[in-house]
């Protein structure tokens, strides 16, 4: 009795971290459908990520337009972790002219309905497995 229960919540515990670790998986970066200008000061996003001429995409944190550049941080920290406060010490500017694309974090509707259909077929494979797995073996 004491290695059924122990295995059932070794599924239970594996289930569980696969749903928590899949979570990511339903925000993508989409690319943002207007300029980066009307981007950062119509919606205000917390982090964007963006692609200069040339160069690799990077994300920055608190985004805002000042002029005709983008200031921003790059290597913000939560104050504590149970916060949603950060600490962003470096201060970057990169001109909005060798911004070559934006792109947001959205909801991806594909990626959240397999999220959706994994975690309906693991608990119902739990609930049947927890269900059979005493069969037979008497009161």
């Amino acid at each position: 009795m004491q290695r059924a229960t122990r295995g059932r919540a070794y599924r239970r515990l594996g289930a569980s971290l696969l749903c928590v670790l899949q979570l990511a998986g339903c925000a993508t970066w989409q690319p943002s459908r207007t300029s980066p200008r009307e981007l950062i000061e119509n919606q205000r996003p917390r982090s964007v990520r963006v692609r200069a001429a040339g160069g690799t995409p990077i994300v920055v944190h608190q985004p805002r337009v000042e002029g005709s550049s983008i200031v921003f941080t790059d290597q913000c920290r939560r104050v504590d972790a149970f916060s949603e406060r950060y600490v962003c010490p470096t201060r970057e500017v990169m001109p909005l002219e060798d911004v070559r694309l934006t792109e947001v974090r959205r909801v991806s509707l594909p990626r959240t309905a397999a999220l959706a259909l994994t975690v309906v077929t693991l608990v119902s494979w739990a609930a049947w497995d927890s269900a059979w797995s005493d069969w037979g073996s008497g009161w």
